[in-house]
């Protein structure tokens, strides 16, 4: 598909859609989880297995989603068309997304199972992280080599 008929201004609202139905799916799921649990407490039971898993991997994801990003990022060259930068780009975000989405799922359930708050906690900040680290336009302007009529293209949407 030519640039005419999917322009760029498509691709980052398909992006932020996409990334913000991660974060939607985690809230709805959370709030969900949230109103179906009876005598919710909010302690840290060394004996529960979730105790050390959920923040592991909500920790991992936090500090290898930029790394798997930033390696996707750097993949893009400054010979590669506007689209093939766009797609790439939306390949990286998607990752960083799904990086942070997989353990806020797992702390939904830990938090379900063991009828424990504190990993709605862990979730809850998984979510601020996830919205300071939301796609646009702007962050891709920044973080790719872009030439001069590429940036024009883009300042145009």
């Amino acid at each position: 598909m030519s640039e005419s008929t999917n322009p760029p201004a498509n691709h980052f609202r398909t992006m932020q859609i996409i990334y913000g139905s991660f974060m939607l799916g985690i809230l709805a799921f959370s709030l969900f989880a949230y109103f179906s649990m009876d005598n919710l407490v909010y302690e840290i039971d060394m004996d529960d297995v979730f105790t050390f898993i959920v923040p592991f991997l909500a920790l991992s994801g936090v500090f290898i989603s930029p790394i798997l990003y930033k390696s996707t990022i750097r993949k893009i060259q400054s010979t590669d068309t506007l689209q093939t930068k766009i797609a790439t780009y939306q390949s990286a975000t998607i990752i960083k997304g799904a990086m942070l989405e997989a353990p806020a799922l797992l702390a939904v359930v830990a938090a379900f199972l063991a009828n424990n708050g504190v990993f709605l906690i862990i979730v809850a900040l998984l979510l601020i992280i996830m919205y300071l680290r939301f796609p646009s336009q702007e962050k891709f302007e920044n973080e790719v080599d872009l030439s001069m009529e590429e940036k024009s293209k883009i300042d145009k949407l």
